[in-house]
Parts: structure tokens; sequence; C-alpha cells
């Protein structure tokens, strides 16, 4: 029986594990109610905040200028206004060549790549064979008709802004 009763008693919280969960007791009650102010705190914030924001004067605000100067008396002029390119229209020709040309390729790919795959796979007929002659004929002029036009519109191109930046640097000096 002493044995029971040594049981009974060492399950029963001690006088400072009652202490100690009392205090983690009013240190979490504690901590709720600072969550709850704090909640309050936000939302209390954020319903002023709107109702600031929502008050504001939406009027532009004055430029701000130095003391003493004003836009009669500055004595900085303005840079000159960089002029536009302009290209020619055999340069919009091309590039509209090279554009087409390049959404012409996409589907010239994927007929290569069915082809190709039912050639190594020893699927193709004598047509498919043909095609494949054609389609990769055709791949293969494409591309250099879009190599030749994006190489003719890039050295163009080049030579009209140097020829741009040749003029404002004399415009400028």
């Amino acid at each position: 029986m002493t044995d029971q009763t040594q049981l009974h008693s060492s399950s029963r919280p001690t006088e400072p594990q009652r202490r100690a969960s009392c205090h983690f007791r009013e240190v979490f009650q504690a901590a709720r109610k600072m969550k709850k102010l704090l909640l309050f705190g936000a939302g209390l914030g954020m319903c002023i905040g709107a109702s600031v924001a929502r008050g504001q004067d939406t009027s532009p605000a004055p430029a701000a200028q130095p003391l003493g100067v004003t836009a009669e008396r500055d004595s900085v002029k303005p840079r000159p206004r960089v002029h536009a390119i302009e290209y020619s229209n055999a340069y919009a020709t091309r590039l509209e060549i090279h554009k087409i040309g390049s959404y012409a390729m996409l589907p010239l790919f994927g007929t290569e790549y069915y082809l190709g795959d039912r050639l190594i796979k020893g699927k193709a007929s004598g047509n498919e064979r043909s095609l494949h002659s054609g389609v990769a004929l055709g791949i293969g002029a494409l591309f250099t008709i879009n190599t030749v036009t994006g190489a003719w519109n890039l050295w163009d191109s080049q030579r009209i802004r140097q020829a741009a930046r040749s003029e404002s640097f004399t415009v400028c000096s």
C-alpha cells in the first residue's frame, strides 16, 4: 500500500511546479492580450491612414526653383534636340522580308523534323524522301535570304547612325 501512496503522491505537482505552471499560464494570457492589442492597433492605424489618404490634396505642387534664379536669368542653355534617324524605304522592305522569312522558317523546321524522324525510323516513302530534300533546300534558301537582309540592314543602320553622329558633333562644335 505504501507503493501506491508513493505513486499517487509523486503524480501530484509540487509547489514549485504549481507556481511555474501558473506563471506560464499568466505569460501566455498576457501574450494573447498583447496579440489582440497589436491587431487592434494595426487595424486602427490602417483605418486612420486610409481616411487621411482619401482626404489628401491632389493638386500639383508648385515647381521648386533655387532662390534668386528665374527662367529668364538662367544662363544654362538647353541641349540641342537629338534628331530622329530616318531609314530608307529599302530598309523597311528588307526588314519586312526578314520578318516574313523568320516566321516562315518555323513550319519548315517542324516539317523537316517530322520528315527526318520518319527517315531515321525507316518508315519514309519515296515521296517523303523527295519532300525532305525540297524542305531542306527551302530552309537553306530562307536562311540565306534572312542572312542577307539582316546583314544589309545592319550595315545600312550603322552607316546612317555614324552619319547622324558626325552631324551632331559638327553642330555641337
